[in-house]
């Protein structure tokens, strides 16, 4: 008897290993096979039937929970428009404001005079409409900020949600069919002085494990039909993001005259930078030896004779009569060749545009009706759950209090206690679910 319970127990098992689990769907009996020819109870069927119908939910949920966080994100973004003007307006106004310091510096030399005051006459008004905008995007960003905060971290929970499903399934429900069959297989393949005591044993624990199911399918059924592209949140924000898009020209226009800037700012600088420079000559004065004498670019821009006083005001009365019998003129054209050589230069790579504009920057003034018109159409409870595996509920709204969703994979690696590998041999060695084996 006992070698041909064995016996039994084995060709059953090597059945089970390779035919793949399948989930099949139809009404309750005192029995019912499987598509791999094991015959489950009733109870393994029923867990069996709304397995399949959470998994499938489940599925659909997380492609779809990922689909509205894509959509959250690309609102976001559109939600920083402000934020992002706000940003870029007051850079704009900080490298005008440097333009201008330049420029006014700039006014000292003749060669450049002329467009160093045109364009400043031209930053002026620029500069006065770049700072009451950027004031005004700050506002705008600072009213619509709190909804920005909540679609952002609504994207990133719509994004764990999907991916704490997608990791249920995988880890727990993909492996209940396979529980269920091996259960079972362990129970065909007993003695049978316990077959009773052990399917009574692994129903109870189906059933226990089928509430938890069916209770779980109650909350993501209806999240299943409401979390769509087309979710009323969704269109609201998206009628937002199109008129957002309005304004990427304002940002074009923007980056094209900041380059405009750097273009000017640079030799600039370059030129600033050269009018405090010193240019140093040494000569040698008969009967007073060695002399060294600097003049600054400010004074030698003035001319020779603004040259020569200078150099009269650094020597002695002494060395000043004397180099000035012996050659004071070859002094001053010496500084006045090396100061005049390094301001060419730097002349020919200074191209001031004195018309500098921002046309777009008019266009802001369309901003403030859509966010009044978002935040008073946004619903102030919008909110994604968090999936987490590590509570009781998961995290989903609605778990009936003392439902332990964690039972789920506790109780199927209860049915599974050797694993859920098919073709493993050693699945029902020792299994005894509780009973005592005869």
């Amino acid at each position: 008897m006992e070698s041909t319970i064995k016996h039994y127990y084995f060709v059953v098992l090597l059945v089970t290993c390779f035919i793949l689990p399948g989930r099949a769907h139809g009404d309750n009996q005192q029995s019912s096979s499987t598509s791999s020819g094991v015959t489950l109870s009733v109870a393994l069927k029923e867990l069996d039937n709304n397995s399949a119908i959470l998994e499938t939910d489940v599925k659909q949920l997380s492609v779809r929970a990922h689909k509205v966080s894509q959509v959250l994100d690309i609102s976001a973004k559109g939600l920083a428009v402000p934020s992002k003007l706000a940003s870029v307006l007051t850079k704009l106004e900080t490298v005008l404001k440097q333009l201008d310091r330049a420029a006014e510096i700039v006014e000292a030399v003749p060669q450049a005079r002329e467009d160093a005051k045109k364009l400043r006459s031209s930053i002026e008004p620029l500069l006065k409409d770049v700072t009451t905008a950027k004031e005004k995007a700050r506002r705008i960003a600072d009213k619509i900020e709190p909804v920005r905060i909540t679609v952002a971290k609504s994207s990133v929970n719509a994004e764990n949600f999907s991916k704490g499903l997608a990791l249920f399934d995988h880890d727990l429900l993909q492996h209940e069919p396979a529980a269920t069959q091996i259960c079972q297989t362990c129970i065909n393949g007993s003695a049978d002085s316990n077959k009773a005591c052990m399917q009574s044993k692994v129903d109870e624990k189906a059933s226990q494990i089928n509430k938890l199911v069916v209770e779980m399918d109650r909350i993501i059924k209806p999240l299943v039909a409401s979390y769509v592209p087309s979710m009323p949140v969704l269109a609201i924000l998206d009628e937002f993001n199109i008129k957002m898009a309005l304004f990427d020209d304002l940002q074009h226009q923007i980056d094209m005259l900041e380059s405009k800037i750097d273009v000017m700012l640079s030799p600039l600088n370059e030129l600033t930078k050269l009018l405090d420079k010193e240019f140093r000559v040494k000569f040698h004065v008969p009967l007073l030896g060695e002399h060294s004498v600097g003049v600054g670019m400010r004074t030698i821009i003035q001319g020779s004779n603004a040259i020569e006083k200078e150099i009269e005001h650094l020597l002695s009365k002494a060395a000043w009569k004397v180099a000035k019998e012996f050659g004071v003129g070859k002094i001053v054209k010496s500084i006045e060749e090396d100061a005049h050589k390094e301001l060419d230069n730097t002349l020919k790579k200074l191209h001031l545009n004195p018309v500098l504009s921002l046309a777009a920057l008019k266009d802001l003034g369309n901003i403030e009706s859509p966010v009044d018109k978002l935040l008073a159409a946004f619903p102030r409870d919008f909110t994604i759950p968090s999936f987490d595996l590590k509570l009781a509920d998961f995290g989903l709204p609605g778990i009936a209090h003392g439902f332990d969703l964690h039972l789920i994979g506790i109780n199927l690696n209860w049915l599974a206690p050797k694993g859920f590998d098919l073709k493993n041999l050693g699945l029902c060695k020792e299994i005894s679910y509780g009973c005592n084996l005869k």
